[in-house]
């Protein structure tokens, strides 16, 4: 049997971004991940709001969990070409295909795309109902989500 492996996938997501999201860049310095910490400085008199113009040409990426697991109907799978699918009756699973677990929460600003896992250095942010004791994921603030946030395990032994 093959051993499971974890490891982080960053993907094409949705939208411009928004403070404590994170883009994809190209400067004249090269390309790359980066992070928006706060607002433009443009736009202090509204909190919380970005200046729009100044990540127009940016990429929203979603950083995802994924592992080698065998793809099941119905999984979500990340493909070569870098996009999320859902396996349906027809789907034939390549080697490069990688099965989401999750996303990967955005306070974990140290992990890197393609990065690995141990499957003791992440868990994901939930609550149990009560009478089934299935876990209903959450996000930070508390509300539902569908994919399942995980924190990950740092340097310092701290799950952010």
């Amino acid at each position: 049997m093959t051993e499971i492996k974890y490891t982080a996938k960053f993907i094409e997501g949705e939208g411009i971004p928004q403070v404590g999201e994170y883009y994809y860049v190209t400067h004249g310095k090269g390309e790359g991940w980066d992070s928006i910490e706060e607002p433009s400085r443009r736009s202090e008199d509204i909190p919380g709001h970005i200046d729009d113009s100044i990540y127009s040409n940016t990429r929203k990426i979603r950083r995802m969990l994924c592992s080698n697991e065998p793809i099941k109907i119905g999984d979500k799978y990340i493909a070569i070409d870098g996009i999320e699918y859902v396996a349906n009756s027809k789907y034939f699973k390549l080697d490069s295909d990688l099965k989401v677990v999750g996303e990967i929460s955005n306070d974990a600003y140290w992990v890197k795309n393609g990065m690995e896992f141990d499957e003791d250095s992440f868990f994901p942010i939930h609550i149990h109902d009560i009478e089934t004791e299935v876990p209903i994921y959450q996000d930070k603030s508390g509300n539902i989500v569908e994919t399942p946030i995980y924190i990950i395990k740092g340097i310092d032994g701290n799950f952010k």
